[in-house]
């Protein structure tokens, strides 16, 4: 009887210890595997994701990461994009996805994206990606020059291309740093109002934002910075307008009006933007959520200190952008409007 427990005793010792065995061979393998074919990171909003080694279906919720993917030299991976997004130009290419309090996830589950980059613009809509197993790296909502840098740098990762994010990111902070020389010389600072809309609620101002940023770098003074705590922009009217007395006007090219209706209107005769004729409208092209947030600045920069910059190009670094970080042809170059 002895004996006989002694046997069965050893028996299930080994059997314990085969199993033991075979879970932690289990869990190596598991972990070799995980290693091998995946990446771990984490986003914006804090969250780990784990992101498959090699990605080849990208969809992409915000211009300012399309242009990223495309910077990082992914842009071939991209199959579904917001249908307002129309730079780089062969983008146009991807399956357009339309934005109504989400986008439809159907489609977007028919596009069969190994990988979603977006901003999240609600705990809602991160649910419904979560629910349908979308693999979604969340980037962060750019209100400085430091958030596109960590945005290239997020993106770089997940793709496989961080020696490509940080040449991008060498390039941009070398560009700024070569822009701000130039302005440094001058003891002035005029004060610099930056308008992003005009319309029936009046006149819309970033108070949080990469714009008062690119101000201050481009040697100005932001007179929206920090006008609410709460909101990223702010309407004023025309009379706010005259008492802030700004000594340049930037219009965003959301603006309707242009440079003429500003300086023709009879309610700001008295400000000295308008009096001395520094009002200014940016193009379209220079958008200041993404890699060609340089070219914002150095517009900025001519507005605000003509002479200190009269050798700045900014047609010359437009190429030098396009072709170097969006890997464009002259071709694809020419359509951009």
């Amino acid at each position: 009887m002895k004996a006989t427990f002694i046997v069965i005793a050893l028996i299930l010792i080994a059997v314990i210890a085969s199993a033991a065995v075979l879970y932690i061979n289990s869990g190596s393998k598991s972990g070799n595997v995980a290693g091998s074919n995946y990446r771990f990171l984490t986003d914006a909003l804090g969250r780990n994701v784990t992101v498959p080694l090699n990605v080849s279906r990208v969809v992409v919720l915000d211009q300012g990461s399309a242009e990223i993917v495309y910077s990082v030299g992914a842009g071939n991976l991209i199959v579904g994009r917001l249908d307002s997004m129309n730079f780089p130009p062969s983008i146009l290419n991807a399956t357009a996805l339309t934005y109504t309090n989400g986008v439809d996830l159907e489609q977007l589950a028919s596009l069969h994206p190994d990988l979603i980059i977006t901003y999240i613009r609600s705990q809602q809509e991160l649910q419904s990606y979560e629910t349908h197993n979308f693999t979604v790296i969340g980037v962060p909502w750019t209100n400085s020059i430091e958030d596109i840098y960590n945005t290239i740098s997020l993106i770089g990762k997940a793709l496989g291309r961080e020696s490509r994010a940080n040449y991008v990111i060498s390039f941009l902070n070398e560009t700024v740093n070569n822009i701000t020389s130039m302005v440094s010389s001058s003891k002035e600072r005029p004060r610099v109002l930056f308008i992003r809309t005009i319309g029936t609620s009046g006149i819309q101002v970033v108070t949080q934002g990469i714009e008062n940023q690119l101000i201050e770098l481009a040697g100005g003074v932001s007179l929206s910075n920090g006008l609410s705590k709460n909101t990223s922009t702010v309407f004023i009217n025309y009379e706010d307008l005259v008492k802030m007395n700004p000594d340049i006007i930037i219009l965003s090219y959301r603006v309707s009006q242009s440079v003429n209706d500003i300086l023709n209107d009879s309610r700001l005769q008295d400000v000295n933007a308008v009096k001395n004729g520094y009002v200014f409208k940016a193009s379209k092209e220079y958008t200041p959520t993404s890699p060609r947030f340089v070219l914002l600045l150095a517009y900025m920069a001519k507005c605000i200190h003509p002479n200190e910059t009269s050798n700045l190009n900014i047609s010359s670094l437009r190429i030098q952008l396009y072709k170097n970080i969006y890997g464009l042809s002259d071709s694809e170059i020419s359509q951009i409007k």
